[in-house]
């Protein structure tokens, strides 16, 4: 048996845009290629409606490389890895192979590791559409928390939020009962606050951009305050209740109340809210975003011809 394995050095070129095995040969060992090419197109996706409605320019497709190509490349790579244990052919090593395996699922805790394929790198965006939660950087963030203020020193972890997608517990409404929260928000980007009314911890001048971006303004509470919070947060605030507490948890552990969720559902920015104008203008920075406003008066992009 052969096969290939191969990583493009760009996923783009002017006009062209590669994606899945044009963009990557994964090697059959690990059914990673559909997965690996979902990827792919909900990365670009979102991308390709924000330039065709005029808030960016074709720059932000140089961000496809640069988020996705790390991770498709270490995918191949693990699959290679595990072919080489596969398609063992000495008789010896497959002796070996197979004892080892029989002995690990003795134990089920590591039967379900190696089952559930635990092991695979996730992705993790350091350049691209961020903006880094320590440093307020626009377009990379670092994946540890190296902020020196008490919150983040006394937090739970230091591993950055920024450049990972969130997690999907579900909440409830009145309106929708429970159900998960991407069902909740919706499918653009996310300026998800916990315990707080976005509107009353942001300036209006963020706020108008958030607006222009198209954001869904959401705050999150525990079960037991829901009703009031609801009551009393602005009317434009999507008040959700934590249901499981899996949220709470969440926000417990990290200085980062204040998240700015892409429509792919990875974290674009983090931080506490005093610091949400600068880590939101970081985050539209790195897009190159500009609002519906301008846009009228600006040449359309290229790839809306």
């Amino acid at each position: 048996f052969t096969h290939h394995a191969r990583v493009a050095g760009s996923f783009r070129k002017g006009r062209q845009i590669i994606a899945g095995d044009a963009a990557h040969l994964m090697p059959v060992w690990m059914g990673q290629g559909w997965n690996s090419g979902m990827r792919d197109a909900t990365n670009l996706g979102w991308k390709l409606a924000t330039i065709l409605s005029g808030q960016a320019t074709d720059k932000l497709l140089d961000t496809l490389t640069d988020e996705r190509r790390d991770h498709a490349k270490a995918m191949v790579d693990l699959s290679l890895t595990m072919g080489k244990v596969i398609k063992i052919a000495n008789p010896l090593g497959v002796f070996a192979r197979d004892t080892a395996s029989s002995v690990l699922n003795l134990f089920p805790s590591v039967k379900s590791y190696f089952a559930d394929m635990r092991f695979k790198p996730m992705p993790r965006y350091v350049k691209g559409v961020l903006a880094d939660p320590s440093t307020k950087a626009s377009g990379t963030a670092n994946g540890k928390l190296t902020n020196k203020l008490i919150p983040f020193t006394t937090a739970n972890t230091n591993i950055s939020p920024v450049g990972v997608q969130f997690i999907q517990p579900k909440v409830r409404t009145d309106e929708l009962g429970t159900v998960l929260l991407d069902e909740a928000v919706g499918k653009w980007w996310t300026l998800l606050v916990c315990g707080n009314d976005p509107v009353d911890v942001l300036p209006a001048e963020t706020l108008a951009k958030l607006k222009d971006l198209g954001a869904r303004l959401v705050a999150v509470v525990p079960e037991t305050q829901y009703e009031w919070a609801k009551r009393d947060m602005h009317e434009e605030t999507l008040v959700l209740a934590d249901t499981a507490g899996r949220l709470k948890k969440w926000f417990d552990d990290r200085p980062t109340p204040m998240l700015l969720i892409r429509p792919d559902r990875f974290v674009a920015g983090a931080c506490l809210n005093q610091d949400g104008p600068e880590t939101i203008d970081a985050v539209l920075a790195a897009m190159n975003f500009h609002s519906s406003a301008r846009s009228e008066q600006d040449p359309a992009p290229a790839l809306a011809n």
